[in-house]
């Protein structure tokens, strides 16, 4: 049965810029476009996948707000922040902060321009922390007993995706998403 698709209302050229944030596939969808000689930034706070990590990283690159030293605390030699990939600790509090913040700015100012932003959440299972009771993007090899395991309903990745998509278009409202 012949299947006939519609061309898109908006077609991406090597001009544009491109945005993403989410799972290793989001990595892996945008190192194509990089190979392909596209202007790409992603995943400001190292690969995410859950809806509401998704969602604290675009409202802390729209929010413009950087981490502190005091978001960082210490496990095994290493700096770490509960909202980061572990790509981003370091043994130096100092550089872990510094390296994270500047990903945040990078990813601000491509976003502000940017032709596409892709969002790839990819599991509805998260992470929290009890001493704080957050949701976490990375437990950082911290004993398991310390964290609480959770499933979000699909509401729940409904209003955090919503969040994420509104607040996105506050700093580019042009941008499909």
């Amino acid at each position: 049965t012949p299947v006939q698709i519609d061309a898109p209302a908006a077609k991406l050229t090597d001009e544009d810029s491109l945005c993403g944030i989410g799972s290793c596939f989001a990595q892996n969808v945008l190192e194509r476009f990089t190979r392909l000689g596209m202007n790409v930034c992603q995943n400001p706070t190292g690969i995410v996948y859950n809806a509401a990590s998704i969602r604290d990283a675009v409202l802390r690159v729209v929010e413009n707000r950087p981490f502190q030293e005091d978001d960082f605390f210490e496990h095994d030699g290493l700096w770490h922040a509960w909202e980061l990939h572990g790509r981003f600790s370091d043994e130096d509090r100092a550089a872990a902060v510094d390296a994270a913040n500047r990903s945040l700015r990078d990813f601000r100012e491509q976003l502000e321009e940017c032709g596409l932003l892709i969002l790839t959440p990819s599991s509805s299972v998260v992470y929290v922390y009890r001493e704080i009771s957050k949701i976490v993007a990375n437990c950082h090899k911290v004993p398991n007993q310390r964290f609480n395991r959770q499933l979000l309903s699909p509401s729940m990745n409904e209003e955090f995706l919503t969040k994420t998509i509104n607040a996105a278009q506050t700093l580019n409202p042009t941008c499909p998403i």
